[in-house]
């Protein structure tokens, strides 16, 4: 399984807006730490916040490796 997410060089590239985060998430004083961030404090990004055109984009180049040309074609 492939996931597709939402980068933190892509939330800097774009220069998406933080959100308040959600309290007690197992994953988020890791980030923090790495990313320098307070663990106190949990923030977070929305992929609803890129423009629909680019996110269509991201999509479908994450997946485009899985598709079969040959089988679309058919």
């Amino acid at each position: 399984m492939t996931r597709v997410l939402l980068t933190y060089e892509q939330v800097r590239v774009y220069g998406l807006p933080a959100t308040e985060g959600k309290s007690g998430a197992p994953r988020w004083p890791a980030f923090a730490r790495r990313y320098g961030f307070g663990i106190e404090r949990p923030v977070q990004w929305e992929v609803e916040a890129l423009e629909p055109d680019e996110l269509q984009r991201l999509v479908l180049a994450a997946v485009a490796p899985y598709i079969d040309r040959d089988v679309l074609a058919q």
